[in-house]
């Protein structure tokens, strides 16, 4: 939930699997989960202007694809000018069974290209009326009662920021950072996860809590392969998108 502002802490099928990273479905379909692909397709213009007041968004972002499930909406806003991303220098290992002695990898080389880059996709999803807690979890710091929506991940990674080291080779989520950010008349909170890749690749998400009393949204921005990602342009994006007023 948003606190108020202070002076603290700063076609369907296409759209889902391939527009979209693994790590955003993961994220945002929690909700939806396996019967995302009951979901109807709905207009992404102007699906969510009953909670926001979208304009022209920044970075080329335009509204791609939308699905509704019950009270449930997804959103996706795409770039559709944007360069091809960078490929993974090694895919996906199946996990053997029994077990297995952690593959060890020097995460601290991990190649990290320019700060500020901005993103190139942004996923809205607006939760069903009884989504509170699951939506608090998404935010909570690894170790505080939650795992932060899959957090810390189980093959290495610490409880602070940007903890990387201790991830194996097969890599996983990791927390980067978290804190608030300004939204118009309020504060909300925010959490950057990392996804490192097998092989020596990432990319990066910003999830950031819009919800309102009765109105639990939150938006998803990712960064193309290797690209940081940046509170910054998320800051650029969150001007574009004023909550619409309520009625008193």
């Amino acid at each position: 939930m948003v606190a108020p502002a202070s002076d603290g802490i700063g076609g369907v099928g296409r759209t889902l699997a391939v527009t979209l990273g693994l790590l955003v479905l993961l994220l945002a379909l929690v909700s939806l989960g396996r019967g995302a692909l009951s979901a109807r397709a709905i207009p992404a213009e102007g699906a969510l202007d009953d909670w926001i007041e979208p304009g022209p968004l920044p970075f080329g972002l335009r509204p791609d694809t939308a699905l509704r499930r019950g009270g449930e909406v997804l959103v996706s806003y795409t770039d559709p000018e944007a360069p091809e991303e960078a490929p993974r220098l090694e895919a996906p290992k199946k996990k053997p069974r029994g077990k297995q002695m952690p593959e060890p990898f020097d995460w601290s080389k991990l190649a990290i290209g320019p700060a500020g880059t901005p993103p190139i996709e942004l996923l809205a999803v607006r939760y069903g009326k009884d989504a509170g807690k699951r939506i608090e979890q998404l935010f909570e710091a690894p170790g505080a009662g939650g795992d932060g929506g899959g957090g810390r991940d189980r093959r290495g990674g610490g409880d602070e920021p940007g903890e990387i080291e201790t991830f194996d080779a097969g890599g996983g989520r990791a927390l980067m950072d978290r804190g608030r950010l300004r939204w118009f008349d309020y504060e909300v909170l925010y959490v950057q996860w990392r996804e490192l890749e097998r092989g020596g690749t990432f990319r990066d998400v910003i999830q950031v809590n819009l919800s309102l009393p009765g109105r639990p949204l939150v938006l998803y921005a990712r960064w193309p392969r290797g690209l940081p990602a940046s509170r910054d342009r998320v800051l650029e994006l969150l001007e574009a998108l004023p909550p619409r007023a309520t009625e008193n």
